[in-house]
């Protein structure tokens, strides 16, 4: 089961191939694009638009996407966790997971290689190759997956930064470029299980792994505050006509906060500043959807 580090430029097509890759190796797919648009509020575009906008003349040595590398450490955290729940199944037949980003720098690349070597896992690196122009025009009509008419604004990263990256990509410790123009959808594919037979798996034979711990609860009064939150929301829910379904919103709530105290909600919520609009906005969303869920009609 190794991990595929989908390498590329925004617009290079690296997301159409790894649903190919998908469809084709029942494999499972980690997106960082679609990771972020799920992280990102319409209240936090402003201030990702001014970080953006500062890079536009960005230093040579300085990393293109530094505003999302805090994101990226979420993600790489999201994947560590599933990587854990997998060594507590039994039967572990995943035969590859995607890891989908722009990777356009060694280093990048370098902090998943070494978290697969933590699980025994051989990490292979594709380049998608695509002509810079065309990776723009890509860029700029690319569609917000969770709704709207396009995606976020913060999101769409500016044409020069594009072509900046593409100078900068490192292409050593790339194992294999795919080019639509020079190469087929089956020379990859090719490839793909070549590298397989050459690197088995030995995800769930390594004795001397040690699994990451859980995180550690909460703190209690940090935990106050999310609970003191969580009820002002229900209850103004309650109060919007669902008055007769008080006790189900409020266990929906409780069940809530049971994730909360087992910080298992932490990469989604702002964990500093508790009573702020992003975590209003999703903790109102939380409970709506469990609300829908449930069928539960004014």
């Amino acid at each position: 089961m190794p991990l595929l580090l989908l390498c590329g430029i925004p617009g290079a097509g690296k997301s159409t191939l790894a649903k190919q890759i998908c469809k084709n190796f029942g494999a499972k797919d980690f997106s960082f694009d679609e990771f972020i648009e799920a992280q990102i509020e319409p209240s936090t575009s402003n201030r990702f638009n001014k970080d953006f906008d500062t890079f536009e003349s960005v230093n040579d040595d300085a990393d293109l996407l530094k505003p999302m590398k805090e994101y990226r450490k979420l993600w790489e955290k999201l994947i560590e966790t599933y990587m854990n729940e997998l060594l507590k199944w039994s039967d572990c037949n995943n035969p590859l997971i995607i890891l989908d980003d722009n990777f356009y720098l060694q280093s990048q690349r370098r902090d998943f290689i070494k978290l697969g070597k933590r699980y025994g896992l051989k990490t292979c690196s594709i380049k998608v190759v695509e002509d810079v122009e065309e990776a723009q025009r890509r860029n700029d009509e690319r569609k917000c997956i969770n709704g709207g008419g396009g995606i976020p604004k913060a999101l769409v990263i500016n044409g020069n930064i594009i072509k900046k990256m593409n100078e900068k990509f490192e292409d050593s410790g790339i194992n294999y470029f795919y080019d639509s123009t020079n190469s087929t959808i089956i020379d990859l594919f090719t490839f793909i299980q070549s590298f397989q037979k050459t690197y088995p798996d030995k995800f769930s034979f390594q004795n001397d792994h040690t699994i990451s711990p859980s995180p550690p609860p909460i703190e209690q009064s940090v935990f106050q505050e999310f609970d003191t939150l969580s009820r002002k929301i229900a209850n103004k829910i309650i109060c919007s006509g669902l008055q007769r379904y008080g006790k189900e919103i409020n266990e929906i709530r409780r069940k809530f906060m049971e994730q909360i105290k087992m910080n298992e909600l932490e990469w989604k919520l702002k964990m500093d500043t508790v009573d702020c609009e992003e975590n209003n906005i999703f903790i109102e969303k939380f409970l709506l959807d469990k609300i829908r869920e449930l069928e539960l009609e004014k």
